[in-house]
């Protein structure tokens, strides 16, 4: 603390401050009331300033308001820092354990069993049919049918000009990729064909076939490639995702600044303004940020999402213009600098601000998820990018439409004619004690949300942090809620839980993004549905339930001209997996008091192989005597 003391002639007076109470101590950080430690009576005034900008305030005055980190706001790291101290002081695990949403479908099987127990006599002559037929179902809903939209092995002559020839591309992308056209290299050594390179780093390295792989940064300098057609197939869309791979065959370099990447979610234009993949200029562009240092180069990544591998046996993804450093720039250690990159892309649509679910996988085994948005309408250009001191080899390049994209994230469902806002369970489990969510376009209702804590089967706290609680500044563009003593888990495929009609469907913004944080304060990006006003309710009975599925089912394979009535979700005169995923996306979106999970037809199955060992072993279909 700093005191100036002047007379009337405004002469200096020495003052000095003298710290009196506390034994002596300073404070320790965040207890407020000045007890010894921090518990529930300081959490007032970080909750109090939950989420907002104390930039202007005087630092003790930021302080005060909640702002632990002297970053100018009070957001959800604030709540990490003050319940991480929290903790230490009360000790951690000192809470009950984390409170899980019972998942309706596990729910649904015990009442199931229940009833069978109690007509078994009844029931038992259908039983092994029923067995019969979800288990044919399970077999079929669980393989992943894919569509190969383009591959390439590399398989050719070796070439300085890496689309010569085409053999090893298998191409099923709807465009035309002849000789010469099925790659474009924005940023290349402009000696590379016929060569030899001008060793000049700052124009590019150079690009071959060499050996059956492509070669990437060849010589001094890096450099990218990106197939020429735009991956917003309709095929996509019908069967739910897509799927990228490549294999990383070898390159030199050992640090992070040198390795093979793939991006997606390009335009043409940002494909063919990408250049060097460390370029350090604020307007230059590249494909990924995989191989950037935030101390030299510029995090100007064109890419909606990008992946890549490093010399340092390090991944590193992340979607956009994400910095090292920040919550959004993924990595994980993975004890080999070589190997398949793949994820899975899940997406609804291909319009700007359609909410995009991945999933990373190196080596066939899953690294990580979460979500993004697409930055542009209809633009999924897909490329490689690459840096090293002389090459990077890739092998093994496939994009394909996929049925089984997992949407792990947790999901916000908008209902855009009743405004109600829903979060469910994402295809994994799911625990969190902090969320918020963000409309840049001001699209939100304070007044009218609830939270978790507003909801049945959610601890609702008392101002103590020990239940949910709506945080202290709400907005139309930010409303957020936190848990403080404990978390809460949605189980996988948990159902929707209504947190009021916050959407405003006057303005209808579309704009929403969805952050959660779990309990070890990992920030992820939930997956944002956006709900139209007409349910896939096929038999009109005022609920998405299983009896629509059976409307559904008995209609499958309808081609053309069938009807809404018939289980046409999407409008498009067929019955088909499309329609399925409207279904279940919006089964138990909207009521929580109706809302239940879409059955696992290999649980439901392992239910019913228990529940026939409950009957005599006899036949259970009579067969009529002749």
């Amino acid at each position: 603390m700093l005191v100036e003391v002047r007379d009337a002639a405004g002469n200096d007076i020495p003052v000095i401050v003298r710290y009196t109470g506390n034994g002596g101590q300073p404070l320790g950080l965040a207890d407020y009331n000045a007890n010894g430690i921090v518990d529930s009576t300081d959490w007032a005034n970080v909750r109090s300033g939950l989420i907002s900008d104390v930039s202007a305030l005087q630092p003790i005055q930021a302080y005060l308001a909640g702002d632990l980190n002297s970053d100018g706001r009070v957001d959800s790291t604030d709540f990490r820092q003050f319940k991480t101290l929290y903790e230490s002081d009360n000790g951690l695990g000192s809470f009950a354990a984390l409170l899980a949403v019972p998942e309706p479908t596990s729910a649904c099987l015990v009442l199931a069993g229940i009833v069978v127990l109690g007509s078994r006599r009844s029931l038992g002559r259908c039983l092994a049919a029923l067995l019969l037929g979800v288990c044919c179902f399970g077999v079929t809903s669980q393989e992943a049918s894919a569509i190969n939209l383009f591959s390439d092995t590399f398989d050719r002559p070796d070439s300085r000009n890496i689309d010569a020839v085409l053999s090893g591309i298998s191409n099923g992308a709807g465009s035309a990729l002849p000789v010469d056209g099925v790659y474009s290299t924005p940023h290349i050594d402009p000696a590379n064909d016929p060569g030899p390179l001008d060793a000049d780093a700052t124009n590019g390295g150079g690009t071959q076939i060499l050996a059956n792989q492509l070669q990437l940064a060849v010589g001094a300098g890096t450099s990218n490639a990106y197939v020429n057609h735009n991956f917003t197939n309709g095929s996509i869309l019908a069967d739910g995702g897509f799927r990228v791979s490549v294999q990383v065959a070898g390159f030199a370099g050992t640090g992070t600044g040198q390795g093979g990447a793939f991006a997606i979610g390009m335009s043409q234009a940002e494909a063919n303004a990408s250049g060097d993949s460390v370029n350090g200029a604020a307007n230059d562009a590249k494909m990924t940020n995989v191989f950037n240092d935030p101390a030299f180069f510029a995090n100007n990544a064109v890419s909606d999402f990008w992946f890549g591998i490093r010399g340092n046996s390090t991944l590193a993804w992340g979607a956009g213009a994400v910095a090292p450093g920040t919550s959004g720039y993924r990595t994980a250690a993975v004890g080999a600098k070589t190997g398949t990159l793949s994820a899975t892309f899940a997406t609804t649509g291909f319009a700007q601000g359609d909410s995009v679910a991945y999933e990373v996988f190196f080596d066939g085994a899953s690294q990580g998820f979460g979500a993004f948005k697409w930055s542009e309408d209809m633009s999924n250009y897909i490329g490689l990018d690459s840096r090293d001191g002389t090459a990077v080899q890739f092998d093994n390049f496939v994009v394909e439409s996929v049925t089984n994209a997992a949407i792990n994230p947790l999901r916000l469902q908008v209902n855009t004619a009743t405004g109600v806002a829903s979060i469910a369970g994402g295809d994994v489990a799911n625990s969190l004690d902090f969320y918020e969510v963000q409309s840049a376009g001001s699209g939100l209702v304070v007044g009218v949300f609830d939270g978790l804590g507003g909801a049945a089967g959610f601890p609702v706290g008392n101002g103590t942090g020990n239940g949910w609680e709506l945080n202290g500044v709400q907005s139309s563009s930010l409303l957020s809620e936190s848990y403080l003593q404990d978390a809460s888990t949605f189980a996988a495929g948990g159902a929707a839980v209504s947190l009021g009609a916050v959407y405003n469907t006057s303005l209808n913004t579309r704009d929403l993004e969805f952050y959660y944080e779990s309990p070890t304060g990992e920030r992820l990006q939930g997956y944002v549905e956006y709900l139209s006003g007409v349910l896939p309710d096929f038999n009109n009975d005022g609920v998405v339930n299983a009896a629509d599925y059976t409307v559904w089912r008995d209609n499958d394979g309808v081609a053309s001209g069938a009807t809404f009535a018939q289980g046409d979700a999407n409008g498009d005169g067929a019955v088909n997996g499309a329609d399925y995923s409207i279904w279940s996306s919006n089964y138990g979106a909207i009521s929580t008091a109706t809302a239940a999970g879409v059955p696992e037809p290999a649980s439901l199955a392992s239910l019913l192989v228990g529940l026939l060992a409950l009957f005599p072993r006899r036949q259970l279909c009579p067969v009529r005597a002749r």
